[in-house]
């Protein structure tokens, strides 16, 4: 599985009709198989040497913008998901950021949860400020406003079903949605997104001056809900969110699709009575 999370910045190696090389080292070490080159898939050898080969059919190079690659071209490298691995896209921003930077690579790396920080998530310093950063540190050549450009532009999509669930389970239970947003993403967010109407309350990190994995998020959280931690249900799509949640004594469950949610939420209807919200759309 694809997300459009780009890992990393390679280089092309060697292209020509019956092979494709580019250097990722990161990739290669990980032993990748399956990656996405620009948005390409191809299936891959990786060695040693840090090096990934494929050997793209011709159809594939004149469908695609494999057949423009020289050698010596910056390219996107991203992995194939596997199971269990988080599906959150913050990766995308630094990877948009990055191909701006003196050193792609360099950046890359360094900034790889740059939108989690928590001084950014919980309101410390201003975009401004970190487009000062990251200009001073990383010779980012971007004007501000266009750095504003990349930094909001989404990373993350409606999930097909999610809407009319949440939707569903509203019109009985009281939800409350608890998001480590820094205060300008944030904005676009709500501005996007209709149906946040449907929570009774909307906490953001930004807003509350916390950030999760920090217990007091989670028992904010709590009161907003008018409920005990025990009669509340967490989800989230992070192990260590998931797992501070739990400790605190929530009912918990670690996201990973919409069908995912439904079984979980069905094994909560014994003592919630949400059944009759969950049924199948098929």
């Amino acid at each position: 599985m694809f997300t459009g999370h780009i890992q990393e910045i390679g280089t092309v190696v060697a292209t020509g009709q019956d092979r494709f090389v580019v250097r990722a080292v990161n990739s290669a070490a990980a032993g990748a198989r399956s990656v996405c080159v620009n948005g390409v898939g191809l299936a891959v050898a990786s060695d040693s040497d840090g090096l990934l080969r494929a050997t793209p059919s011709a159809d594939t190079r004149r469908r695609s913008t494999l057949g423009r690659l020289r050698s010596g071209a910056r390219v996107n490298v991203e992995r194939a998901l596997s199971a269990g691995d988080p599906i959150g896209g913050h990766a995308l921003v630094p990877a948009r950021l990055a191909w701006h930077c003196a050193d792609p690579g360099d950046a890359l790396r360094r900034l790889d949860g740059l939108m989690a920080r928590r001084e950014i998530i919980t309101g410390e310093v201003t975009l401004r400020q970190v487009h000062r950063r990251l200009v001073d540190a990383h010779g980012l050549a971007l004007s501000y406003r266009r750095f504003e450009d990349a930094w909001l532009e989404p990373y993350s999509w409606p999930m097909p079903g999610m809407a009319s669930l949440v939707e569903a389970l509203s019109a009985r239970h009281r939800l409350v949605l608890l998001s480590n947003v820094d205060r300008d993403y944030w904005r676009a967010v709500r501005a996007a997104h209709p149906e946040l109407r449907h929570f009774a309350a909307l906490l953001a990190s930004c807003d509350l001056g916390v950030a999760k994995p920090d217990p007091e998020a989670f028992l904010r959280a709590s009161e907003a809900a008018g409920a005990d931690p025990s009669r509340c249900l967490f989800v989230d799509d992070t192990a260590a969110n998931v797992e501070a949640a739990r400790a605190l004594g929530f009912r918990t469950h670690r996201f990973g699709g919409v069908s995912g949610l439904r079984r979980a939420l069905r094994a909560c209807a014994r003592a919630v009575d949400l059944a009759d919200v969950l049924h199948d759309d098929a």
